[in-house]
C-alpha cells in the first residue's frame, strides 16, 4: 500500500502568552509537495536571520545523510527542487543562527546559538508499518481482567497493517528480561527461526512487567538522584550486550531513593549511554503505583485501552497544533530545552500552528494533538508552575502526544510518577516523554511514521545536532551531553502515529478471511 503525501505549512504569527528564549531556536518554514510535477517547494521565513538549508537523503544502512543540495542564498527564500523520486524519504534541515540569553559557568550571560530545525517529506510513500510485527508483552496479572481490550487492541494493530505476536508474562519473575539477551529465548529455534517471516519491529510493554535499570548518574543534575534509571531500551537490543555491558562492580548508595542504588553484581548497568543500537521500538504501559488516582491500576489501564482504540478508529477528537508550556524560560538554560517542542511541533504541524499557554489550563478547554511542559521538578510528582499528577487525576487533558520534562519526573518507575501519570488522564493522552535531556527528533511523524522511531532514533541519534553555542572565551562545540543515554524511553504506545485510520467513511460491505499473518483475502 502507498500513501500520496503532501505537506502544506503555512506561516502564521503564533499566540504567546509566555515569553520564552527556546522560541528563538528554530526556523519557520512553509513547504509543499507537488505530486504532478514531482517538485519540492519551500519557503524560509524571515531569511535575514535564519540561513541556509541541507537537502539530504538519510542512507539507513549506514545511518548517516548523503547531501543532495546546499542553499545559503540570503536573498531568496524560495527553493524547488525538481525530479524527487516515489517512494522516497528525503530530509532536510534549516541552520538557524540566533540569540540567546542563558546563565554560563564563566559567568558570560550572552551567547550566539546555532540550531537545526529537521524535516522530512516524500511522495507515495509506502506504508511504515508494510511486513512489520509488534511484540506484546502483557503482564499476566492483568492481562485476563482485561482481555477483551487487549484483544481488541490486536485487531486494531492489525487492521492497520502490523503483525502481532503476544507473550504473558509473570510480573514477578525478575528472570524475564535475561530472556530478552542474545542466545536464549527469542533468539533460538523456540521463537525466532520457528517464524521465518517474523520481523519484530515494535515492543508494547503493557503492565509493570520486569525492568532493566542502568547508569551511575543522573540526567536531571540532582546529585542526590545518581545512579540508575529504569532502561526500557534494553528491551530493543539484538547484540550480546550480555557480554558487552558490565554489571555494576561497586555498590552505589549516592541516592536519596534505593531504587537507583545498587549491589554489586546484582542486574543493574553500569553505563550511561548504550553501546549497541536499540533494533526495536519500545513503550510501556504502566499504571501501578498512582496514588494520586482513585481508580485502581486495571481500571487505569482499561481506561487507556479504550482512549487509544478510540483514538485509532477516529473516534477522539483533536486538532493538528502544538502547546508549549516553558516554565524554565527565566532559567535561562544553556541547553534550552522546550526548543524541543518548537522543532518538533514546526515540522509537524507548521508555525502558524503553535501555541503558548499554560499546560493543564489551556488543555482542559481546548484541543492540541501535541504539548509540551517543562518547570522545576519535585520528587517525583509536580513541576512547579504547570502541575501534579493529582492534576492529571482530576482534570481534562485534551492532548494525543505529550512530552514533559523537569527534574526528578524522568524517572517514570517512581511512585506516583508526574510523567507516567499523564498516561491515566482523561480524555485522551497516549504517549509521553522526558524531552530535554536529551532533545528528541519527531520530524517523521509528519509524513505517518509511529513515534516509536522518533524514540528508537533519539535513543540511537549520531546524527541530528540539535543546538551549538559559541561564547567568546571557548571554542563551539555540540552540547547535548545526554545523547544516546540509556534512561531515554516512550511511556505509552510505540506503535501510534499523527494519522489514525478514518472508519467513519470506510466500506460496509467489505469481507476479510485471515490466510496468514501477512496474507487477508477481500472479497
Amino acid at each position: 500500500m502507498k500513501y500520496i503525501i503532501f505537506i502544506l505549512l503555512i506561516y502564521g504569527n503564533a499566540i504567546s502568552q509566555i515569553p520564552s528564549v527556546s522560541k528563538n531556536l528554530y526556523t519557520p518554514v512553509k513547504i509543499e509537495i507537488d505530486s504532478v510535477n514531482s517538485t519540492i517547494i519551500f519557503d524560509r521565513i524571515n531569511a535575514i536571520h535564519r540561513y541556509g538549508y541541507y537537502l539530504k537523503q538519510l542512507e539507513t544502512e549506514e545511518n548517516k545523510f548523503l547531501q543532495i543540495a546546499d542553499y545559503n542564498d540570503l536573498e531568496d527564500s524560495i527553493y524547488e527542487v525538481d525530479n524527487i523520486e516515489k517512494n522516497r524519504l528525503y530530509e532536510f534541515n534549516y541552520i538557524n543562527q540566533s540569540s540567546m540569553r542563558y546563565n554560563t559557568y564563566e559567568g558570560f550571560p550572552y551567547s550566539q546559538a546555532k540550531s537545526n530545525t529537521f524535516f522530512a517529506c516524500g511522495q507515495e510513500l509506502e506504508s511504515y508499518v508494510a511486513k512489520r510485527t509488534v511484540l506484546l508483552l502483557v503482564d499476566s496479572t492483568v492481562y485476563y481482567p482485561l482481555e477483551s481490550e487487549i484483544m481488541r487492541l490486536r485487531d486494531d494493530l492489525v487492521s492497520e497493517g502490523w503483525g502481532v505476536r503476544m507473550i504473558k508474562v509473570d510480573r514477578t519473575d525478575s528472570s524475564f528480561i535475561m530472556k530478552f539477551l542474545p542466545g536464549t529465548y527469542f533468539y533460538t529455534d523456540k521463537f525466532i527461526k520457528s517464524n521465518p517471516d517474523l520481523n519484530i519491529e515494535s515492543i508494547l510493554i503493557i503492565g509493570r512487567v520486569p525492568k532493566w535499570y542502568s547508569g551511575k548518574y543522573a540526567p536531571d543534575y540532582q546529585p542526590k538522584h545518581f545512579g540508575c534509571w529504569p532502561t526500557d531500551g534494553f528491551f530493543g537490543m539484538r547484540a550480546n550486550f550480555f557480554q558487552d555491558y558490565i554489571f555494576n562492580t561497586e555498590p552505589n548508595n549516592s541516592s536519596k531513593w534505593d531504587r537507583n542504588n545498587h549491589s554489586p553484581n546484582d542486574l543493574r548497568y553500569q553505563y550511561d549511554t548504550y553501546l549497541h543500537r536499540v533494533e526495536q521500538m519500545i513503550g510501556r504501559i504502566d499504571m501501578s503505583d498512582l496514588p494520586s488516582f482513585d481508580e485502581s491500576e486495571i481500571e487505569l489501564l482499561r481506561k487507556y485501552l479504550n482512549k487509544n482504540h478510540k483514538y485509532r478508529t477516529g473516534q477522539l477528537p483533536f486538532r493538528r497544533r502544538g502547546l508549549i508550556d516553558d516554565k524554565l524560560a527565566d532559567a535561562h538554560l544553556r541547553e534550552a530545552p522546550a526548543s524541543s517542542g518548537w522543532r518538533n511541533f514546526n515540522s509537524m504541524f507548521g508555525p502558524d500552528s503553535i501555541s503558548e499557554g499554560d499546560y493543564f489550563s489551556t488543555l482542559a478547554i481546548e484541543s492540541y494533538m501535541a504539548s509540551y511542559a517543562c518547570g522545576k521538578g519535585q520528587p517525583f510528582d509536580s513541576l512547579d508552575g504547570v502541575g501534579s499528577s493529582k492534576d492529571f487525576a482530576t482534570k481534562q487533558v485534551n492532548t494525543i502526544f505529550t512530552m514533559l520534562y523537569g527534574d526528578y519526573i524522568g524517572d517514570w518507575d517512581s511512585p506516583d510518577n508526574f510523567l507516567r501519570a499523564s498516561l491515566a488522564s482523561e480524555p485522551s493522552i497516549l504517549t509521553a516523554a522526558w524531552v530535554g535531556h536529551p532533545h528528541w527528533f519527531m520530524h517523521h511523524m509528519s509524513i505517518g511514521y509511529p513515534i516509536g522511531y522518533s524514540t528508537r532514533l533519539t535513543q540511537n541519534n549520531d546524527i541530528y545536532v540539535p543546538l551549538e553555542h559559541f561564547q567568546t572565551d571557548t571554542t563551539s562545540k555540540p552540547y547535548d551531553p545526554y545523547k544516546n543515554g540509556v534512561h531515554v524511553g516512550l511511556l505509552g504506545d510505540p506503535t501510534l502515529t499523527m494519522y489514525p485510520l478514518d472508519l467513519e467513511n470506510s466500506v460496509s460491505n467489505l469481507k476479510a478471511e485471515k490466510v496468514n499473518d501477512y496474507t487477508v483475502r477481500l472479497t
